[in-house]
């Protein structure tokens, strides 16, 4: 559904359709390159469900990656094209100092977590931080969200999904 890569961090949303045959039942993800080599190393992973969404792709995604070496991080704006639809927002960085996100005003948290690699000064995380309005949204144009960890990085992607009511 969204594919978005910076200097060396990727981050990928997956949908899958839900079945009754697949409670309980693990799914797996796997992370490749350009040759069909998995390449992941630290991964982050942020499952959600939501029921009365359209079992098609999302009406809408957005993706960003930031250059800048910088707490805050912005998704990109995107247009809610009927009332009833859910807005996701997810943001991820690379650093050796993120260890806490802080959501937007008026943001649910539905995920929120780190992958760590390293016991010293040169640790390496990857966290991921994914929040909802709590409820279906108004139709519109909508400004990007910002959410802020504390630890700096230029190694960030932000992603904003709509997923379309049925």
């Amino acid at each position: 559904m969204a594919d978005v890569t910076d200097t060396d961090t990727r981050t990928v949303v997956y949908a899958k359709t839900a079945t009754a045959g697949d409670a309980g039942r693990q799914v797996g993800v796997q992370w490749f390159d350009s040759t069909n080599t998995n390449v992941s190393v630290k991964t982050f992973a942020a499952v959600s469900v939501y029921s009365g969404v359209s079992t098609v792709s999302p009406v809408q995604t957005g993706v960003e990656e930031s250059t800048k070496n910088v707490f805050e991080h912005t998704t990109p704006a995107i247009t809610v094209p009927d009332a009833g639809d859910w807005v996701l927002s997810y943001w991820s960085d690379k650093s050796n100092s993120t260890t806490d996100w802080v959501a937007p005003q008026s943001q649910t948290v539905r995920a929120e977590g780190t992958s760590v690699i390293g016991a010293d000064t040169t640790t390496v995380r990857v966290s991921g931080f994914l929040t909802d309005d709590g409820a279906p949204t108004v139709a519109g144009p909508r400004s990007g969200l910002t959410a802020t960890s504390d630890g700096k990085t230029t190694g960030a992607t932000m992603v904003s999904l709509v997923l379309q009511s049925q």
